[in-house]
């Protein structure tokens, strides 16, 4: 279930990818409510107060499921794969742009495909944790890190996020296959997450639709394949060029 947080003045703040996290913000005021629903979690709120002003400030939050959520399996429960604990720190590469925006935008995604995404400051440091072998990605603007594993356990030196310029893939569907066929879906070959929709959205795996725009990636190349009736029928490499738009051409396929 993603969780929609929203503070008292209903500014909505991000999502949140485990039952208790640290939700760090500045305060404009020094008290007041937190408050919290979504689909499978149970609504709730917290109270706050007497926090710095014009300061950063941690909020312990305890979320907890909605008593008509599913059960998950057992093999999809956070701890049979472990939790990680981790300081992420935001960094950017040398040469940033004061015009890039002010916020940076972080993604988290698990193995289910469970995915939620938080708005931080540049150069901030956010405590984390969450089941282990997850993916962490962030962007600001154009520029964008390369995905993260996260793996289960205490992290003692943190997990370093650095921004690069990037740029995005426009994909062309030379010919589309049967829709009898489902959908031609496009995968990294290292099996890492990738953003969609203009920075908006990670997953593991996108319908290759024509007009499709994938990205930011970091600039450089990228080896991806294509997938139709669930079976692998193509591998591609595509070139990413820092503020460029380029094209991933697929071509005429047809399952093996």
């Amino acid at each position: 279930a993603v969780l929609d947080k929203w503070l008292s003045a209903n500014q909505q703040v991000g999502t949140l990818p485990a039952w208790s996290m640290k939700l760090r913000t500045d305060a404009n005021e020094p008290d007041g409510t937190i408050t919290w629903k979504g689909d499978g979690i149970a609504p709730g709120s917290q109270p706050f107060s007497g926090l710095a002003t014009d300061a950063e400030n941690v909020v312990d939050l305890t979320l907890r499921l909605a008593a008509d959520a599913p059960t998950p399996d057992a093999e999809d429960a956070p701890d049979s794969r472990g939790t990680f604990e981790t300081m992420i720190h935001l960094r950017a590469a040398a040469g940033d742009d004061a015009n890039l925006p002010s916020i940076v935008r972080l993604f988290f995604i698990d193995t289910t495909g469970y995915r939620v995404s938080t708005e931080q400051k540049p150069g901030q440091d956010i405590p984390m944790t969450g089941p282990g072998d997850s993916w962490l990605v962030a962007t600001r603007g154009s520029w964008a890190t390369e995905p993260v594993r996260v793996a289960a356990g205490p992290h003692a030196d943190g997990t370093k996020l650095t921004l690069r310029p990037g740029g995005w893939l426009f994909v062309a569907l030379d010919r589309r296959p049967p829709r009898s066929l489902g959908p031609v879906v496009i995968r990294r070959k290292d099996g890492a997450p990738f953003l969609t929709q203009d920075g908006a959205m990670i997953l593991f795996a996108a319908d290759a639709e024509h007009g499709a725009v994938l990205g930011p990636f970091p600039a450089g190349a990228v080896d991806f394949v294509l997938e139709l009736s669930g079976e692998t029928v193509r591998e591609l490499r595509a070139t990413v060029r820092a503020g460029a738009r380029e094209t991933i051409v697929v071509p005429s396929l047809a399952p093996r």
